[in-house]
């Protein structure tokens, strides 16, 4: 049988199909495992994809109910078509559709034979057979989709079905120039181009066809209308390549090198219009080409370039604001501005710049100018470290957005409301707020935008501790920023996967993905970025127990701290290099980075790298046998962890640690507090990991997590 998943708006999958459920979210649970490789998903999946907004108790208990209403209606379906015998299977973690025989699907149908066109050399005509083939099965169903279905792993089905159609009419025009068959190139040429309206090879593809069969003047028009949906819709110029290639098939049509039939030889056939005289045109023009280009440099992450594109539209906008008045102009070159003084690490200058743009917006009265603007100030104070002065600024542009009704402004200002929240430690807040802009945001955010609020659901998770969720929405937000080729974005995400790999004790995946991101910064000479990506490889190699590898890591990841200035790191480095020497056995050396650690963290103020040091100092005298010199050592540690209310991520360690020196010291009223301290610290975190599974994982890596329990029962606890 073959399944229509792509089918037509009256026949989505078969006729009839949906009057065997109960209702759209079931036939839309069905629909889904249908789609999924061997018809299995995860509870966690399903749950993401379906109620990723409610409380993992309530999603939990939905799934089981829409679960059983699968499983009648899978019933009724299996009676009502002869040649179908589907059954629902559970267990746990799975979900998966039992077929007595496999049925076909559409969707499948036509990736595979995309994909195995794919495969074939460009003149092959089995090439060109099963592009046709795939071709029929898209135009059954280029309605849409699944019509009638909106839930968000729908959409992006659907994006995804668009893209390969798209790359299916490459790969067709690449046959019909190989075979020189011109109709097929100029068919499959017009229909790459309306199927992505935005992709410039494209435009390129069907302005080289024109050329090939002589029609210079609709070459030139082919451009026109590329620029003119550039410069309105996406604001961006086309590349140097295409203009130039613009310019060549310009100078040969002047020039009627190839004449095109019914036309004058040399008449001009883009048809843009002329540009109107006048100095203050001119000069107006340029400057938002310089703020379009700026915007292009930020997208491809080149910062110098956008940064002298900013300097001349600001220069530009000031003279034109000064002759006659162009307020709107520059205060939109102002907030660009100021968002690249933040990314720069200028604060101060970014604030004026902010401040002024505001004060511009106010004047003409322009609210989502000025909603720009205070998003632009609440960045500011987020990155000077002052959240409640943001979280104030930003509830001002939320009520501005919500007066407005512009559902994109009011998913862009929950989002950053939603960041303020999470700085001031109010997770569940943050993610509720996150959870909110994604609803508000997911149909007209830019994929720029949505990339961002996917990593910050991400991070909201995972600071929840739902690390499947998390990795769900990193994994989605990794996948757009490599379809967008932002290499800067996908590194920054690796590294946040990185570390709930780590946290979920996969370390052998943690560190793969440390050792590629610290590879590709090390590449495009991002030294920031490689110092952090080696930091983090250090401690997952150290978890590895590959303290030889560990230690190297750490040397060459110190190097770069000194280099680029980060007191930080370099502490923190020096601690980490202590306890790999620990344990490669060379105790001296060991004890000496330990306390160079603990001094300078002192001396610079970093009381959590001051905290560890006095705690591994303890473990390090305990073992030797000087217990009186190890139980000083963890009660420092200890009085500092307390006295400056720090929390950090070891504290149950240090607890321990200062639980073991005062048991060996004689002093059992300590050691049974220490203990408590650290029993606390593991069940709360535990607590907060909403997936059994999971917790069962992190307890059978942790040996210390099992020891601290341990410990705790055999002190009747």
């Amino acid at each position: 049988m073959l399944i229509h998943a792509c089918g037509r708006a009256d026949a989505p999958l078969w006729k009839g199909e949906k009057t065997h459920f109960r209702d759209s979210t079931t036939f839309a649970l069905f629909c889904y495992l249908l789609l999924q490789p061997h018809y299995t998903a995860t509870r966690s999946q399903l749950i993401t994809a379906f109620w990723p907004e409610h409380p993992d108790a309530k999603a939990r208990a939905l799934l089981s109910v829409y679960l059983s209403y699968l499983k009648h209606g899978l019933q009724r379906l299996s009676e009502a078509h002869s040649g179908l015998d589907v059954e629902l299977e559970r267990d746990r973690p799975h979900v998966r559709l039992r077929f007595a025989r496999k049925p076909r699907i559409d969707l499948e149908e036509f990736y595979r034979l995309v994909e195995q066109a794919e495969r074939e050399p460009s003149e092959s005509y089995k090439r060109r057979r099963l592009l046709e083939r795939a071709f029929r099965l898209y135009t059954h169903g280029r309605d849409e989709l699944l019509p009638g279905l909106e839930h968000e792993w729908v959409l992006e089905e659907r994006q995804r079905l668009r893209e390969r159609y798209a790359h299916a009419l490459r790969l067709m025009a690449e046959h019909a120039r190989a075979v020189r068959d011109r109709d097929l190139a100029l068919q499959s040429a017009q229909a790459w181009v309306r199927a992505t309206p935005y992709d410039e090879a494209a435009h390129r593809e069907l302005m080289l066809v024109h050329w090939g069969r002589g029609e210079l003047h609709q070459a030139l028009q082919v451009f026109a209308r590329y620029e003119a949906l550039c410069r309105t819709e996406i604001h961006v110029e086309p590349s140097a390549d295409l203009k130039k290639l613009y310019a060549e098939l310009k100078e040969l049509y002047e020039r009627g090198t190839v004449g095109v039939e019914g036309e004058r030889e040399g008449e001009a056939g883009v048809g843009a219009g002329s540009e109107p005289k006048g100095g203050l045109y001119k000069q107006k023009a340029l400057c938002k080409l310089l703020l379009a280009r700026a915007e292009q440099y930020d997208y491809e992450d080149r910062v110098q370039e956008q940064e002298t594109a900013l300097e001349q539209a600001l220069q530009l906008a000031e003279a034109l604001h000064a002759r006659v008045g162009e307020p709107a102009l520059l205060a939109r070159v102002l907030v660009r501005y100021a968002n690249l003084r933040i990314h720069l690490g200028r604060y101060e200058e970014a604030r004026r710049a902010a401040e002024r743009a505001l004060r511009l917006h106010r004047e003409r009265g322009n609210r989502r100018g000025e909603i720009e603007a205070l998003i632009a100030l609440a960045e500011c104070d987020q990155y000077r470290g002052r959240y409640p002065e943001a979280l104030h600024t930003i509830e001002g542009a939320c009520a501005l957005a919500e007066a407005l009704g512009d559902r994109r402004y009011r998913s862009r200002t929950l989002y950053e409301r939603a960041w303020a929240l999470s700085r001031l430690g109010k997770n569940q807040d943050a993610l509720h707020e996150f959870q909110r802009a994604w609803r508000e945001g997911q149909e007209v955010l830019s994929a720029l935008e949505r990339l961002h609020l996917l990593s910050g659901l991400g991070g909201a998770h995972t600071n929840v501790g739902n690390f499947n969720k998390a990795l769900n929405y990193f994994m989605q937000s990794l996948e757009i920023a490599r379809e967008l080729g932002l290499l800067g974005e996908a590194i920054v995400i690796q590294l946040n996967l990185a570390f709930i790999y780590d946290e979920i004790c996969e370390y052998y995946r943690a560190k793969t993905l440390y050792e590629e991101a610290a590879e590709v910064f090390r590449k495009i000479q991002h030294t920031f970025g490689e110092a952090t990506a080696l930091i983090n490889l250090n401690t997952t190699l150290g978890k590895l127990g590959e303290h030889r590898e560990a230690l190297r890591v750490a040397e060459r990841a110190l190097e770069l701290c000194r280099r680029i200035g980060d007191a930080e790191g370099e502490v923190g480095l020096l601690l980490n290099c202590g306890v790999d020497l620990w344990h490669l056995g060379r105790t001296d050396e060991a004890e000496a980075r330990l306390w160079e650690a603990q001094r300078r963290s002192r001396r610079l103020g970093f009381s959590t790298v001051e905290v560890r040091a006095l705690a591994h100092l303890a473990d390090l005298y305990r073992e030797r046998g000087d217990v009186d010199r190890a139980y000083r050592l963890s009660r420092r540690a200890v009085r500092l962890l307390e006295g400056e209310g720090l929390d950090i991520p070891s504290a149950e360690g240090i607890w321990f640690t200062h639980f073991q020196t005062a048991q060996a010291a004689g002093h059992p009223r300590v050691a049974k507090r220490a203990l408590q301290h650290a029993y606390e610290r593991v069940r709360r975190e535990l607590k907060s990991i909403s997936d059994p599974t999971l917790r069962t994982k992190i307890m059978q890596n942790k040996k210390f997590y099992r020891q601290i329990v341990e410990a705790w029962k055999a002190l009747g606890g």
